[in-house]
Parts: structure tokens; C-alpha cells; sequence
């Protein structure tokens, strides 16, 4: 949307943003669900976050689990 555009370009965090991501990284894992893919793809999620400069969070401590989760859940 407009507004996710503006959020990345601002570097203003937008969780719907991350949710989209999360679901296509669902979509992915859901083909072998095995810790190895999911570690892959959330790895990959919290990396293209962090490009951003409002995911940093994602990548140390809970952070990387808790973006595993949502793409479980997702």
C-alpha cells in the first residue's frame, strides 16, 4: 500500500508490513515445515526488516524466535 511504502521510506515500523512477509514466508516453510526451513525463512524476514532500519530487533535475543512464530502461526 501508499502507506507502507511511506513506512519504509521513512523507516517507521509497520507490523502489517511484517505480517504480509511473515505470510509469504509461511507459504515457503509450509512445503517441508522442518526447523531448517523455518530457521531459513525467518532469518530471511528478520534480514530484509532490518534493511530498514526498524527490524534490528528481530535478529538478536527472542527476536528471531518471535518472528518464527509468527510465521507459523501466519
Amino acid at each position: 500500500t501508499s502507506q507502507e511504502l511511506a513506512d519504509v521510506r521513512d523507516g517507521r515500523i509497520n507490523q502489517v508490513l511484517i505480517d504480509k512477509l511473515c505470510h509469504i514466508a509461511h507459504q515457503e516453510w509450509v512445503l517441508s515445515r522442518d526447523a531448517t526451513s523455518l530457521y531459513c525463512v525467518a532469518m530471511a524476514v528478520a534480514t530484509i526488516v532490518k534493511e530498514y532500519d526498524w527490524g534490528t530487533q528481530y535478529l538478536i535475543g527472542n527476536g528471531l524466535w518471535e518472528i518464527a512464530q509468527r510465521i507459523q502461526n501466519a
